[in-house]
């Protein structure tokens, strides 16, 4: 079993430094559309992303091969709008990556805008995006707007409703990987389905064959991002383990989910979101095997959160040339702060679509958690040497990180068991 870790913490380490590497070389051939033009069939997957501008363009956001697009475009060349589920074609001029995402602008000599067709989920894509309009919505209820647009941005996705403001203190602190809908949320989600499923009595063997289906509702709703569905990849293959009577395994449901979405999407090597989601998840499940050696004691969620924030050191400093040491600190407090909030914030979602009371006293403590997470990141982002800039890492660079998170791992064990021996 430890080998099997060892070979899987070596096929990570592995897994990122050819992230590093061909990244930057996609990156590089990517900058020379900035002078030339790009051209793609697009598929648009968030209308409310979709807003006009005072001067007259709009704009919608979708995956291109390995990067996310936001297309922004005249507003008096199109009859009608982009809707979720459509297929456009644009061509333009492609800007620097900011936050993950690139900007497409159609304006030039050979630029251009067409629908070209529609996806063949488009009729439940629609009916997602009402849905999803209408939980929003109800989200609002009794709380000021922007704590609103917090709650719909951590429960909904909806991250580009998040101020500028609140944005520079979560990405400073290092915390602003809650508001992705990511495998915590998935994860929290599912085990919310799972306590309402027993509370209507339905058997334990069974339940997840009934909660998986509405988990999916759920992942496609908030747009099919990129982690929401490696997530929900993950869950599915974990909690189907008991409907075959087999015993769930996060390391099997690890490992499928990195095959498949790689033989399905071999472009998600270059995506930062994937490569973030893979090696976190794989420390968090790394660390998890390696406590097993040692007593429980209240210093192991420690452990879990450094491991978590070792392992995306290496991408961040490649990627953003940013390394933040208060994410430690903020993440110890804010990670099971945020799966509180996730489940209330959900909860609060579907009462306001019975109720307004409920909605409204639902949504208060949402806003109250998410106060409150918003005072720790604050905290934490003025804390000395919070983020720290450093030059772009190599593949070299990221090689070493994890080689030597591995003999650090291997020497404490090492020295706590020589001074188990000696007392």
């Amino acid at each position: 079993m430890k080998f099997t870790y060892l070979a899987a913490a070596a096929l990570v380490a592995a897994y990122a430094a050819v992230f590093a590497t061909i990244r930057r070389t996609r990156d590089m051939a990517l900058n020379n559309y900035r002078s030339v033009p790009y051209e793609a069939e697009l598929a648009v997957r968030e209308a409310e992303e979709w807003r006009p501008a005072n001067n007259g363009w709009g704009s919608f956001t979708a995956q291109a091969d390995g990067f996310k697009v936001k297309v922004i475009f005249p507003l008096k060349d199109l009859t009608a709008m982009p809707q979720p589920g459509e297929i456009w074609r644009v061509c333009g001029r492609l800007g620097r990556e900011e936050r993950g995402v690139r900007k497409l602008w159609v304006k030039g000599e050979q630029a251009g805008i067409e629908k070209t067709g529609e996806l063949k989920t488009r009729n439940l894509m629609t009916w997602c995006a009402r849905l999803k309009r209408k939980l929003s919505k109800r989200m609002g209820l009794g709380v000021d707007a922007t704590t609103a647009n917090l709650n719909r941005a951590i429960i909904l996705g909806e991250r580009w409703r998040i101020d500028g403001e609140s944005r520079a203190v979560f990405i400073t602190a290092g915390t602003m990987h809650v508001f992705a809908i990511s495998g915590l949320h998935v994860m929290v989600v599912a085990k919310t389905m799972l306590i309402l499923l027993a509370l209507l009595a339905v058997p334990h063997r069974t339940a997840p064959a009934v909660m998986l289906p509405f988990l999916w509702l759920y992942v496609y709703m908030t747009g099919l991002s990129p982690s929401a569905v490696r997530a929900a990849t993950m869950a599915t293959f974990y909690f189907s383990a008991g409907i075959f009577r087999r015993k769930a395994n996060a390391l099997v449901a690890w490992s499928l989910t990195f095959i498949i979405i790689h033989l399905i999407d071999p472009m998600s090597i270059l995506e930062v979101g994937s490569v973030l989601s893979f090696t976190v998840m794989f420390a968090i499940l790394l660390i998890g095997r390696y406590l097993e050696d040692f007593p429980p004691s209240k210093w192991h969620f420690l452990a879990y959160s450094t491991a978590a924030w070792a392992a995306g050191v290496p991408v961040t400093a490649h990627v953003f040339g940013q390394v933040t040491p208060a994410g430690i600190v903020a993440n110890l407090a804010l990670v099971p702060i945020a799966a509180v909030e996730v489940s209330v914030g959900f909860a609060g979602m579907l009462a306001g679509m019975v109720s307004d009371a409920a909605g409204t006293l639902m949504n208060g403590l949402a806003s109250l958690v998410i106060k409150l997470m918003y005072a720790i990141s604050y905290a934490a982002a003025h804390l000395p040497f919070a983020s720290v800039e450093v030059e772009p890492w190599g593949w070299r660079a990221v090689v070493l990180w994890y080689a030597s998170a591995l003999a650090a791992l291997w020497i404490f064990r090492k020295a706590y068991f020589a001074w188990r021996v000696k007392i």
